[in-house]
């Protein structure tokens, strides 16, 4: 999915489930930052306070087999241990193919809600909405992600590659030729409003545990009732995002989605507030041949650990560990990355 629901339809989730708006922000921010989280980073590097940090996305499918296997089905394709390949036109199986609403996302979802901690839950959310846009992809190099054609052809076949953006973009019909002719056409807002469904009840849950199973349906409806309309009509072209966009602002101002104007995302925010670029003199090289060296500090070193990004960071190296360990116990990924290096 992209920012329409890992920002702004998960910041209008959560308040309606009773999340505070400042912890939906939070919530809402983390989601969408695994996406944007691509860079490593070394701040203040030759001083106690140094820090680095993990990154949870990357634009290069090309990357180690190693590297990817510790981003891709942890936090974007969780292995839904598929053993039905009915769906398919080729009839096979794999257990590392992402499927909706899995029991090992769920696992990892539940498991993230138990630390109280809304940077582990935004965290978790990412992978949890992605399991509805993602399945029937894996996130390892497999011919069984490869959509035939041209230019998928050119395309290494991971993740949903082949199939470009179309699987995460809300109001988007499009076909997936991999499957049988009866499951093919695919409407993502079908998916996306499930997905919404089972986010907000295992939030309303979470802060409501009381909560009955007519309350959730009724409450449920209600919502996907309102997203809906700010969604508005189909979108092939994806044209229409800003209208939706400025729609789910506006629906944050109704007293069941906090009354305020949801803030609009910027990927640099939680980076800027924390850390500053400095720039080194190089002794003994001119400008000519490069002198400044660009370096990276905190803004406040006392109190850093205090601030959203580095928050954000201990809160991916707790989720990257226990995402593996619930999924590793399930499936062999390091088994898997290593037979992916053997072969490729």
């Amino acid at each position: 999915m992209d920012i329409e629901f890992h920002y702004y339809l998960t910041y209008l989730i959560a308040v309606r489930a009773g999340f505070s708006t400042d912890i939906a922000n939070i919530i809402a921010y983390t989601n969408q930052y695994v996406d944007d989280n691509i860079e490593s980073f070394k701040i203040d590097e030759d001083k106690p306070s140094n820090y680095s940090n993990i990154v949870t996305q990357t634009m290069n499918i090309l990357k180690p087999k190693r590297q990817l296997g510790k981003i891709y089905p942890l936090f974007h394709f969780v292995p839904g241990v598929v053993r039905d390949a009915s769906l398919r036109n080729d009839g096979k199986i794999n257990p590392l193919l992402t499927t909706a609403n899995s029991p090992l996302v769920n696992e990892i979802m539940d498991w993230a809600l138990s630390t109280d901690n809304p940077f582990c839950i935004g965290m978790a959310c990412h992978a949890y909405a992605d399991s509805w846009a993602h399945q029937n992809f894996s996130g390892f190099f497999d011919r069984i992600n490869g959509i035939s054609g041209f230019p998928q052809a050119l395309v290494p076949d991971i993740g949903h590659a082949d199939a470009g953006h179309v699987p995460d973009q809300i109001a988007h019909v499009w076909k997936d030729t991999r499957l049988k002719a009866e499951y093919a056409v695919i409407n993502n807002n079908i998916r996306f409003m499930d997905a919404a469904k089972h986010l907000f009840y295992k939030f309303k849950e979470y802060n409501v545990p009381q909560s009955s199973q007519d309350d959730l349906e009724y409450e449920g409806r209600s919502l996907i009732a309102e997203l809906l309309n700010a969604i508005g009509p189909r979108d092939e072209g994806n044209q229409l995002q800003q209208v939706r966009i400025a729609a789910y602002q506006t629906l944050g101002l109704n007293p069941e989605f906090g009354s305020i104007t949801i803030p609009t995302y910027d990927k640099n925010a939680w980076f800027k507030e924390a850390v500053k670029l400095k720039y080194v003199v190089i002794p003994g090289r001119d400008q000519a041949q490069g002198a400044q060296h660009m370096t990276y500090e905190w803004k406040d070193r006392t109190g850093y650990t205090h601030s959203h990004w580095y928050q954000f960071q201990e809160a991916a190296k707790l989720y990257q560990k226990n995402a593996w360990d619930i999924i590793n116990a399930v499936v062999d990924i390091q088994a898997y990355i290593k037979d992916q290096e053997v072969v490729s």
